[in-house]
């Protein structure tokens, strides 16, 4: 059964505003394995489009395998560790950003997928440096159990100094190219429409058990909370992985199976996507997916701006809370960027989700009904049915109507053609569109008004 929810409303206006004016990365240190041309390369570009001091630059000389043992991280971590200090950085420094070619997840101990247990001591290359200089958790690290995130659920913006801990994101992708595009994709301040954009919730729902009912308990609560602020949802409990969507800002999947590892979406600047699902980041190599998985960065590769997943298998109970990212993410009284929003929604440290982008990736709300004639004129258009899989009509109320366009979100004029029932109300034929978001402009005689319409 697949479930269509078109959101109406509008956000806050106070949300518009919020986003960090004049944002710079004097607090970012970028690390970079000197065993790796690609790791050099990344890092170079990323420093240069950000303008990133220098002195941030942290150089490693490590393994460029992807999985690690326990005493090679405490090995890096010592470098990391020397730089920092030998810069005077370790109290200046808020954010860390891996590249490509520095190790991405530490194994303790074997690992068997028949005994879940097996993976609490390993976890993400980022999520163990992030306490690694933590005063009361760095002794945990690849021990049995997880470090408690001090960030998790606050809500004030991020610093060090208040937590003990750094936020690390991770620069990664099937190539160079995917990352240089994904870095291109991001930043602080990115113009977001609400009107336009859509986010895609799918979750297969085929298989049974805790898991499936923890996913789907998730996945309500999120769309709930999309449906209070007013923002487009689709939600896709089909067995088939929902595909071809435009402009879409926010994915999240889980318990995807039978797909073919392209959703083929088009994606906005600034997007985030988040694969809920065992091995979902264990790999960023082309061709090295033995696991035979859904991969973020299948999702990087079309074009999404950030990422997140799971190096090992996650325990959904204690995983990522999407919500509570989002919340962050798309606005509220303060402006949080994208690893302050992630970190926010994260309950443990020294585990096993990884973070893909720029963390100070942050969007801002515009184009909200900011006409003062749609404001007034949008309360006397009616629009139905909506959701609709054939024929809308449109009513509006002492007025006439003189034309009516249908858009897609990339505003691309799809049909013009009505059929007028009487001088104030017509009906459009949209039987021969593909489901998504469309814009239906209706132009009246006392002006225009432009609205979100959801063809199933």
């Amino acid at each position: 059964m697949r479930i269509t929810i078109l959101l109406t409303g509008l956000m806050l206006l106070s949300l518009v505003g919020l986003a960090q004016n004049g944002v710079n990365y004097n607090d970012v240190a970028v690390i970079v394995n000197d065993n790796s041309n690609v790791s050099l390369e990344i890092g170079a570009y990323f420093q240069e489009q950000r303008k990133i001091p220098d002195e941030n630059m942290i150089h490693i000389s490590s393994t460029t395998d992807e999985e690690i043992n326990l005493a090679t991280f405490n090995d890096i971590a010592g470098q990391i560790e020397t730089c920092l200090l030998s810069k005077s950085l370790s109290n200046s420094i808020n954010y860390l950003v891996t590249t490509k070619g520095v190790p991405l997840k530490v194994k303790v101990g074997e690992l068997n997928e028949e005994d879940f247990s097996s993976y609490l001591s390993s976890a993400a290359f980022e999520s163990e440096l992030c306490a690694f200089l933590s005063s009361s958790s760095r002794d945990e690290i690849g021990k049995s159990s997880f470090v408690k995130n001090p960030y998790f659920l606050k809500d004030c913006n991020f610093s060090r100094e208040e937590f003990d801990i750094f936020l690390v994101s991770r620069l990664d992708g099937y190539t160079k190219e995917d990352v240089i595009g994904l870095i291109d994709r991001s930043g602080p301040d990115i113009k977001v429409d609400m009107v336009s954009v859509l986010s895609v919730f799918d979750i297969n729902d085929v298989d049974e058990g805790d898991n499936l009912e923890a996913a789907e308990m998730k996945m309500n609560s999120t769309v709930s909370c999309f449906e209070d602020n007013g923002w487009p949802v689709i939600y896709d409990k089909d067995i088939d992985v929902l595909q071809e969507q435009e402009n879409v800002l926010l994915y999240s999947c889980a318990n995807l199976v039978n797909y073919n590892k392209v959703v083929n979406n088009a994606w906005s600047d600034g997007s985030v996507a988040e694969i809920l699902g065992m091995f979902s980041a264990c790999t960023f190599e082309k061709g090295s997916n033995d696991n035979n998985v859904f991969l973020v960065a299948d999702l990087i590769n079309e074009g999404v701006g950030a990422g997140i997943g799971y190096v090992y298998i996650p325990y959904i109970q204690t995983s990522f809370l999407n919500k509570e990212f989002f919340k962050s993410y798309l606005g509220s009284d303060n402006q949080y960027n994208l690893a302050e929003s992630y970190y926010k929604a994260v309950m443990h440290l020294s585990w096993i989700s990884v973070l893909i982008g720029d963390p100070k990736t942050s969007i801002i709300v515009e184009d909200i009904e900011a006409s003062t004639i749609e404001e007034n004129l949008s309360g006397s258009v009616k629009i139905f049915p909506n959701p609709v899989s054939d024929v809308v009509f449109i009513k509006v109320e002492n007025t006439l109507v003189n034309s009516v366009s249908v858009y897609n979100t990339a505003g691309q004029l799809l049909k013009s053609k009505i059929s007028y029932d009487s001088l104030n109300q017509c009906s459009v034929d949209l039987s021969m569109l593909s489901k998504g978001l469309y814009l239906i402009k209706v132009v009246t005689a006392k002006g225009g008004v432009s609205k979100r319409v959801l063809v199933k």
